[in-house]
């Protein structure tokens, strides 16, 4: 179409305004336009003499006609031409950019087009960035391809909403098994892990992310690196739309994901032995190396806090003698831990002055535990171990003291528990429930040598607090309760050498710590909770954000290097109606996470569900196919009127997407994914197709 071609004039007929007008459009025929929803729109406005260019994207048209008909019969005779009749179409505007030929202080729509004011669609690449301001974003490295708008050109958001340099966070919703939101979700990280192979700053920031995905149902994100069969089996032109997508974006369409930076999670398939160190991991056979078993030690569940998030948050809310156990059994394994790591240190600073002792609060204190005599048999005895312990290292010790904490007892060879018991440290949940019912009992418990100082620890936290034992008990059936629901394989055992010396750093054995896997450069970890409850699904969710949120607040380079945390179903892990820890942690990653580059990607099907301090904290929000009650809540009215109404009737691949940098809501498609997001579904050698069966 020719750019000096008019497809209509501003219409004096409605109300414009500076951020909005409307269009007469113009048709030869009568029925047919030129102007579809989500085309670009050119008009100029005048100002003092100035003339100011306004663009805008049509969000709405409607029809009528243009005469005194105002029945059916004199529809059906303007129909048969024997009364004179014109049809009228309009279209609504929404400006997103006002150009001004001069510097201005303000680069606002501030004025507003006269009626009459002939109209321009914009078609030319250029032009149509230059009117949505991605030319802004493509001059400073900001743009994130996002989807293919209707024109065909291509859709970007501003990474400095992203990454926390102006906001951050990425919020999908829609209709489950419509709206695509797990195939966008991988979309929108394949574009990112793109995008970092170019220069700059942002790109040097997505290149150095790490992204955490949790697979919520089956094994159907195990997959990606492997060729999508619905791709393969595609006909020829929708591949060829669907590449044409890509390369218009700037994307490669044969990309995949990397196997090389991908590690794949699984809970374990049982207990002890064999069983603990292999993950539950069926459909997924051919990825050696990649293919992971993840869990807690004892020293992560105490560091963390873990424990209150194994128990159900609203039960325990009910009583606040089950909330000050919980404190107490928290606050008394911190100071167990701490009086085992300070231990540890003592030992290592008998002949090395040089130790880091940036673990002790107060440097006196670490000298005078050295100098301190101790006549305690079991002291003595312990302290011996650790010091045989740390005569069997041969290899370098890390400096982070529960790093260190971790070689020792593995260098120790005995089991751990013998150590820890000295100390009253619950190695494992059964120990604890062990702790915790003896020390109720009293004089009743059958106490073995071995615990009695372990028991009487724990006594003495339970009732410096005045607890009755029909708390502690009342404790102990929900902590069998977690156990039963799946904790027992996530609390795990430390392993350690059965004898002789450590020559090299047991890195193997201690896999399964997540904060091991996630914490790569450009590396993918997929974690799966289809196997786990649903109250120890939560229970993962929140000790990963807890672990990932601790180790960005230590790391001067937090924003350099951001956390990407894909996470589905984000109205049951911070749910509107409830409270309690998860809720809690969730609101700290939404409100400060930015500060220290971790950034929730999160997915659900209805946002009026999920809490309100975390959902309108995600800067970049996407909205997919959505049941229309839904859609009336507060949390879609970012969208335009009409924008909402098409959300309820658009298909797979179609969403809206909404950023501050976007004066308006803007409409796109995105392409089939060519990696695979369904376990039923893959194909590993090029056009060869293989059924997967989970």
């Amino acid at each position: 179409m020719e750019a000096n071609n008019p497809v209509g004039i501003v219409s004096g007929l409605e109300k414009n305004t500076p951020t909005e007008f409307f269009v007469n459009l113009f048709s030869e025929d009568g029925q047919s336009i030129k102007v579809r929803i989500g085309d670009v729109i050119r008009v100029s406005v005048f100002y003092n003499g100035q003339e100011v260019t306004y663009y805008g994207t049509v969000y709405d048209i409607v029809s009528r006609w243009d005469s005194d008909v105002d029945s059916g019969f004199k529809e059906k005779a303007v129909f048969e031409k024997l009364v004179p009749g014109t049809r009228f179409y309009v279209a609504a505007v929404a400006v997103t950019r006002a150009c001004y030929s001069a510097q201005e202080v303000f680069d606002e729509p501030l004025s507003v087009p006269a009626p009459g004011t002939p109209a321009f669609l914009v078609t030319e690449k250029e032009e149509v960035e230059k009117a949505l301001r991605f030319d802004e974003l493509k001059k400073r490295g900001s743009h994130l391809p996002v989807g293919v708008m209707i024109n065909g050109q291509p859709a970007y958001v501003d990474l400095g909403f992203i990454l926390g340099e102006n906001g951050a966070h990425i919020n999908i919703s829609g209709q489950s098994g419509v709206a695509a939101k797990t195939s966008y979700a991988t979309f929108l990280m394949a574009a990112m892990i793109q995008r970092g192979r170019d220069t700059g700053r942002y790109a040097n920031a997505l290149r150095q992310g790490r992204y955490i995905v949790f697979n919520m149902k089956g094994e159907s994100l195990f997959f990606l690196d492997c060729d999508s069969e619905d791709w393969l089996k595609a006909d020829a032109h929708d591949r060829e739309m669907w590449m044409t997508m890509y390369e218009s974006m700037g994307l490669d369409p044969e990309w995949k994901f990397p196997l090389d930076n991908i590690v794949y999670l699984g809970v374990a398939e049982g207990l002890g032995g064999a069983k603990l160190k292999k993950p539950d991991i069926k459909s997924r056979t051919k990825a050696e190396g990649h293919l992971r078993v993840y869990g807690w030690d004892f020293i992560d569940i105490i560091r963390y806090r873990l424990l209150e998030l194994a128990l159900d948050e609203e039960e325990m809310s009910l009583s606040q003698n089950m909330q000050l156990l919980l404190f107490s059994i928290q606050e008394k394994m911190e100071e167990l831990l701490e009086q085992l790591a300070m231990d540890v240190e003592r030992v290592f600073n008998e002949r090395n002055s040089g130790v880091n002792t940036a673990f002790y609060k107060d440097e006196e204190k670490l000298n005078a535990e050295d100098t301190e005599e101790n006549s305690d048999e079991d002291s003595e005895d312990v302290l011996e171990l650790l010091r045989k312990a740390k005569s069997n290292i041969k290899c370098s010790v890390p400096e982070d003291p529960y790093e260190r904490l971790r070689l020792v007892l593995y260098a120790s060879n005995v089991e751990p528990r013998k150590i820890l018991q000295k100390y009253g440290i619950p190695e494992t949940v059964d120990d604890l429930t062990n702790y915790l019912r003896k020390a109720a009992l009293g004089e009743k418990a059958d106490v073995k040598a071995d615990e009695m100082h372990a028991v009487e620890e724990w006594r003495k936290a339970i009732f410096e607090n005045e607890l009755g034992t029909a708390t502690v008990f009342a404790f102990v059936r929900r902590l069998k309760l977690a156990r039963k629901e799946g904790l027992s394989k996530l609390w795990r055992e430390l392993p350690y050498g059965l004898s002789g010396d450590v020559e090299n750093l047991p890195d193997e054995e201690f896999e399964y710590n997540v904060g091991r896997s996630w914490d790569r450069s450009g590396g993918i970890t997929v974690i799966d909770l289809s196997k786990l409850h649903s109250s120890m699904q939560t229970f993962v969710v929140g000790a990963v954000l807890r672990q990932v949120m601790e180790a960005k607040m230590a790391n001067p380079l937090a924003t350099e290097q951001p956390v990407f945390i894909f996470l589905d179903e984000l109205n049951k892990y911070a749910p509107r109606a409830e409270g309690g820890a998860m809720v809690k942690l969730f609101r700290d990653v939404a409100e400060r996470g930015r500060s220290f580059g971790v950034v929730l990607v999160g997915a659900e099907q209805t946002a009026s569900q999920v809490d309100f301090r975390v959902v309108t904290q995600s800067s970049t929000t996407i909205v997919g196919h959505q049941k229309a009650a839904e859609l009336n809540h507060d949390e879609y009215k970012h969208l335009l009127d009409r924008q909402r109404e098409m959300a309820s009737s658009v298909g797979p691949g179609v969403v809206f997407i909404d950023q501050p940098f976007l004066r308006v809501p803007i409409m796109v498609k995105f392409p089939m994914t060519r990696w695979s997001t369904k376990e039923t579904k893959v194909s590993n050698e090029g056009g060869r197709l293989k059924r997967i069966l989970g």
